[in-house]
């Protein structure tokens, strides 16, 4: 299985010029023999939108935005795409952060991020509700875990002390999924490149290792993940996607 990640740099609020740029990316993958395109995390309107969300029209016009790219990438492989949902629910909060899949010329499924981060540079619990349950997608034979951001980041093997009380990673290899898959648009860190190249290392190296990097040993499963390219946010965000295991992967 070949994996595009596309590796985008998305403006806050500019939902038809962030299409546009995931049809381009997705046009690539789809040349180049994709069976997959993920996406950073609220790719088509940007990390993190703040009080546009509050906006129901905003919300809206993603969703009419992400139909009609739907339409338009119905020839190429399916893509994940990361945007606000609205929750159904007369409860909680009154969205998700999602990812959809665009297949055949539709939104076929939707996957909601489960660890909501509020915290530091993140607010992410005053506009979204947290999503229970296991996510996962059959494609192609293989069964691919679903995940957002925050998602990959609370392993009890990891942390003294855990932030959250589940740890959606070890729900999805339980239902039995092959790959993890996450859409991300973690914050840059000095240290993150080096603490990638020690976990990409056939040989373990000193020092630590990010939570993330230790998906795929610690369960078997190859794990990707595909970040911004950058954010308007008062910090950078991480330039760079990451993948281990042995799926092939192709970042745009």
């Amino acid at each position: 299985m070949k994996i595009a990640l596309l590796q985008i740099n998305p403006t806050v609020g500019d939902i038809a010029g962030n299409a546009a740029l995931i049809a381009e990316a997705a046009a690539r993958a789809r040349s180049e023999g994709a069976d997959l395109a993920v996406t950073p995390e609220l790719a088509l309107v940007g990390y993190l939108p703040r009080d546009l969300l509050l906006s129901e029209n905003f919300v809206a016009q993603s969703w009419l935005h992400v139909e009609r790219l739907a339409r338009q990438l119905s020839e190429g492989p399916p893509t994940l795409v990361g945007l606000p949902e609205p929750n159904p629910s007369d409860e909680g909060r009154p969205l998700f952060n999602s990812a959809a899949l665009l297949r055949g010329g539709r939104v076929e499924q939707r996957f909601r991020k489960a660890l909501l981060p509020t915290y530091d540079v993140f607010d992410e619990d005053r506009y979204f509700e947290p999503f229970q349950g296991a996510q996962v997608l059959d494609l192609g034979g293989t069964r691919i875990g679903i995940s957002i951001c925050e998602d990959i980041w609370n392993d009890r093997d990891f942390w003294k002390r855990r932030r959250y009380h589940h740890d959606p990673v070890e729900e999805l290899v339980r239902a039995g999924a092959q790959v993890i898959v996450n859409l991300s648009a973690s914050p840059f860190s000095v240290r993150a490149p080096a603490q990638f190249a020690r976990s990409a290392s056939p040989e373990r190296q000193p020092g630590p290792r990010p939570c993330s990097c230790r998906t795929a040993p610690k369960w078997s499963s190859p794990a990707m993940s595909c970040a911004t390219v950058s954010s308007p946010m008062a910090v950078v965000s991480t330039r760079r996607a990451w993948e281990f295991g042995s799926v092939n992967h192709r970042t745009t």
